[in-house]
């Protein structure tokens, strides 16, 4: 802590345990993993089907964009021009549909295993019995 800066007055001390309290809640992880697995790659357009502008792209969809990759191609050959290219690479969303589920109790990593008696079992494996 700063004390020179200030980070020892109370204020300072309570503000930055809110923020650390917010970086380690597990619902806001588990908002957040819904957010990337319900994201619409759809909603990057227009209703004519062109790209919108960064500044217009819903919070949730934004939150889902793993990276971007800005170029200049010539996309028709011959004909002299330069087009641009964005490639928009997404967060895993099938991770974040598995970490829901897991959440949710629709996948368990559990195994129930019934023990029997050696004498059953053993009746159990005799060739008779698997027919």
């Amino acid at each position: 802590m700063c004390y020179t800066h200030g980070g020892a007055i109370g204020q300072v001390k309570r503000k930055a345990a809110e923020r650390l309290a917010d970086l380690i809640d597990p619902q806001r992880a588990l908002r957040e993993a819904a957010r990337l697995a319900y994201s619409d790659i759809r909603m990057l357009f227009d209703a004519e089907g062109h790209f919108l502008p960064i500044t217009q792209w819903p919070d949730e969809l934004a939150a889902a964009i793993g990276g971007i990759e800005f170029t200049k191609r010539n996309l028709t050959a011959g004909d002299g021009a330069q087009e641009d290219v964005v490639k928009i690479k997404l967060w895993d969303k099938p991770k974040n549909v598995e970490l829901l589920f897991r959440h949710l109790g629709l996948i368990k990593d559990q195994h129930t295993i019934d023990v029997i008696g050696l004498d059953r079992l053993l009746a159990l494996l005799e060739p008779a019995t698997l027919l």
